[in-house]
């Protein structure tokens, strides 16, 4: 039966999005360890990095004179370390649904004026196999 080790690097990417405050892209590079047990459970643990840019729709800017103007697309980027756990399920032949992993993982956004922010996520990753045309 298969019992597997592997290290994989990832990239993925999300969008947060709340109607009165802001929209945000956030991107997580990770280095992950995925152990696959002989009954096709898997365990992993990463580390990374993180960016999110933030944009505004309310952002305001003061100009030389000392008045204030709406800015279009106000945004504001933030930089820092990621980490997660994670456990799921690998089927092992090819069907519709391939496999499900849940992962809890805690992003320290670091803002441009040096404060730090503990971004915490619970996160549901299907993966879906398209099966071959022949079968």
């Amino acid at each position: 039966m298969v019992k597997i080790h592997q290290l994989v690097a990832a990239g993925n990417i999300g969008v947060l999005w709340h109607p009165e405050t802001s929209t945000s892209l956030l991107n997580t590079y990770t280095i992950e360890y995925r152990k696959t047990t002989r009954r096709r459970m898997q365990y992993q643990l990463g580390i990374g990095g993180a960016y999110m840019r933030s944009f505004f729709p309310n952002a305001y800017e003061v100009d030389q004179d000392g008045e204030v103007h709406s800015r279009p697309l106000g945004s504001a980027g933030y930089f820092g370390p990621t980490n997660f756990i994670g456990y799921g399920r690998y089927r092992i032949f090819p069907r519709t649904f391939q496999w499900w992993h849940v992962r809890v993982a805690g992003t320290y956004l670091i803002g441009y004026n040096a404060y730090i922010t503990l971004y915490l996520t619970a996160e549901l990753r299907l993966g879906f196999h398209k099966k071959p045309s022949g079968e």
